[in-house]
């Protein structure tokens, strides 16, 4: 795996799909894949992630915590950043885009 995007998100129903959308309209020569981790969103945030994760199992993978992390979304991160498996590290928050 040549690059990992990592994508934090928290309570970013309105924003996320256009985050992920950004990241799959990138034109890419090597492997990679997205790992999305909502840090227990109450609004609908898991649900269009999972939507995405099922139209893209080959490239999304998922990190749901059962309960909130907290602390400015660092613990989260620390774990995706973990489960990672690219050579590179590229970083996107939920209400961002590319």
């Amino acid at each position: 795996m040549r690059v990992s995007v990592v994508v934090a998100t928290y309570q970013h129903e309105r924003f996320i799909a256009d985050a992920l959308d950004g990241i799959l309209a990138q034109d890419v020569d090597f492997p990679w894949e997205i790992v999305v981790g909502d840090d227990a969103s109450t609004d609908a945030t898991r649900d269009i992630v999972r939507d995405f994760q099922r139209r893209h199992p080959d490239l999304i993978r998922t990190h749901f915590p059962d309960r909130n992390l907290g602390r400015g979304g660092r613990p989260i991160f620390a774990q995706m950043v973990n489960a990672a498996r690219g050579d590179y590290i590229a970083m996107l928050d939920g209400d961002d885009y590319w």
